[in-house]
């Protein structure tokens, strides 16, 4: 099967035949690949009993240039030539599924420029005996950018540091303190079960105390009455 290029894109078509016929003939070289269109009889007849024509792309690549480049000489990929004006609306400089350029040809006068896009400006380069200047410059747009973000009974970009500083502070003076009342209640309970233990101890010793005190306390009520009945029967002797 007969292995032909695809159509070529519209917009190198459009552009190629807005270019100058001067700059065209400067610029065709021996290598350049080429699209070029044929119209042939197709079998298939039209409403009106005639047959459609049919438009065909072959590839090929300029192999002679006449003088001034009013003329080219193109050899088809298979193997047929021909010598065409220079430069026609049937012939499109492309290479797009048509092989290759050769090397020292200048395709892209060619070509249409690529699309610029308004969303994707070129960066802009600050020179470079100022870098730090530049850097605070552009602290100070994103600074300002943030700022108009906020509405008009908002805070300043200041002020909302200034309150998350004050924040931050008072976080920390909450977690010391909670950490203070622990330590305080940890000694409390310390203290606490110390007392405990100590009046537990009191009671017991008491308790280990109380059989022995009981004679001891007897002893000592016991003397009176002696003394009382000492005191009674001397009486009783001097009579």
């Amino acid at each position: 099967k007969e292995q032909r290029p695809p159509p070529p894109n519209p917009a190198i078509s459009t552009y190629v035949q807005q270019l100058p016929i001067m700059d065209q003939r400067k610029n065709a070289a021996r290598g350049l690949r080429v699209k070029v269109r044929f119209v042939t009889k197709s079998s298939t007849k039209g409403k009106d009993g005639k047959a459609l024509r049919k438009l065909k792309w072959y590839g090929g690549v300029v192999t002679d240039i006449a003088t001034g480049g009013k003329r080219v000489r193109i050899k088809y990929d298979d193997g047929t030539s021909e010598v065409a004006d220079f430069p026609d609306k049937d012939i499109v400089v492309d290479n797009e599924g048509n092989g290759q350029h050769k090397h020292g040809t200048n395709p892209e006068v060619f070509l249409p420029p690529l699309p610029t896009y308004p969303h994707k400006p070129q960066q802009h380069q600050e020179p470079q005996s100022q870098p730090q200047e530049t850097q605070q410059t552009a602290d100070a747009e994103k600074k300002a950018e943030k700022s108009k973000k906020l509405r008009k009974d908002d805070l300043t970009l200041d002020e909302v540091e200034e309150l998350r500083r004050q924040k931050r502070a008072a976080k920390a003076v909450r977690a010391k303190t909670r950490t203070a009342e622990a330590v305080a209640t940890a000694l409390s309970s310390r203290g606490s079960a110390k007392d405990e233990s100590a009046k537990q101890e009191v009671k017991e010793a008491k308790k280990r105390r109380s059989p022995t005190a009981t004679p001891a306390g007897d002893d000592v009520a016991a003397k009176p009455k002696e003394n009382a009945e000492e005191g009674a029967a001397a009486p009783s002797k001097g009579i």
